[in-house]
C-alpha cells in the first residue's frame, strides 16, 4: 500500500489523532530501506568490483618510452624481458635516465644540445621528470654511470615535443583573396589569383620584380612589325 492510499484508508476508518500517528511510522519503516540501499551505492562506488591483480608485472619486451605531460613535465616507462632484467640486476650498479635536448636536431647519440640524469629504481617501472623550459624535443636514455665518468646506455627512448607555455609569438592572420575571374552559363566560377596567400611584404617584393622583368623584355624587343619577322644579326 503507497502512501497517499495508506492516508485515504485511515481517514476513512480512524480518528485524526490516529491518523497523525500512523503516518510518522509508516515514514520510519520506510527509512532504514533507503539508508541500506544508499549506503550499497557508497561501499559499490569505494569499492569498485573491477581488480587488476591479474595484470602481468612485465609483457617481456625491452623498452623505453617518454610521454608529454605539460610543458614542464615529461613521464616516461620502461620494461625488461626476462633475459635483459636479469643480465641488468646481475650489474649491480645504480641506474640512472639520462634526458637529452635535441632540439631541431637528427640525433645520433653525441650531438645533444645538453642533457641531464635522474637517478631512477628500476622496480618502479616508470618515472615524472621536471624540466626547466618548455618547447622542447627530448629524448632519454637508461644505462649506467662508470667510474671513468662516461655513460654506458642500455636502451634508448623515442622522440617527443613538449608542447608552449604561453600563446604563439605568430598572431598574424593570413587571408585569401577570392577574385570572380570570368562566367560561365548559370553561375560563378571563383579562382585565386597565384601568390595572394603570401604574407602582404613579400607579395610586394614579388610583384615589383615581376613588374621589372616585364618592363626588361619589352625594352629588349626585336621584333619586327605585326605580320614580319623579327630582325636579327647572324652570327660570325
Amino acid at each position: 500500500m503507497t502512501k497517499p492510499q495508506l492516508i485515504l484508508a485511515l481517514r476513512s476508518h480512524q480518528k485524526k489523532s490516529r491518523i497523525a500517528k500512523a503516518v510518522p511510522r509508516r515514514a520510519e519503516a520506510a527509512r532504514p530501506q533507503a539508508g541500506r540501499a544508499g549506503a550499497a551505492r557508497t561501499s559499490a562506488a569505494v569499492h569498485p568490483t573491477k581488480n587488476y591483480d591479474d595484470l602481468p608485472w612485465s609483457y617481456g619486451e625491452t623498452e623505453l618510452g617518454l610521454m608529454p605531460v605539460d610543458p614542464f613535465r615529461i613521464y616516461a616507462y620502461w620494461d625488461f624481458s626476462p633475459e635483459d632484467w636479469n643480465a641488468v640486476c646481475a650489474r649491480g650498479r645504480p641506474v640512472v635516465l639520462r634526458v637529452y635536448d635535441v632540439t631541431m636536431i637528427r640525433f645520433d647519440g653525441a650531438n645533444a644540445h645538453s642533457h641531464f640524469d635522474v637517478p631512477v629504481r628500476l622496480e618502479t617501472q616508470r618515472w615524472y621528470i621536471p624540466l626547466w623550459s618548455a618547447e622542447k624535443s627530448l629524448c632519454a636514455e637508461l644505462g649506467w654511470l662508470l667510474p671513468d665518468g662516461s655513460f654506458q646506455r642500455i636502451i634508448r627512448s623515442n622522440v617527443v615535443q613538449t608542447p608552449r607555455a604561453g600563446v604563439s609569438i605568430f598572431g598574424d592572420a593570413r587571408w585569401v583573396e577570392i577574385r570572380w575571374t570570368r562566367r560561365r552559363p548559370g553561375r560563378f566560377v571563383r579562382r585565386q589569383r597565384p601568390g595572394t596567400g603570401l604574407p602582404p611584404g613579400l607579395r610586394r617584393t614579388l610583384e615589383a620584380q615581376a613588374a621589372a622583368i616585364t618592363a626588361s623584355g619589352a625594352g629588349s624587343s626585336s621584333a619586327g612589325p605585326i605580320g614580319t619577322k623579327p630582325r636579327f644579326k647572324p652570327p660570325g
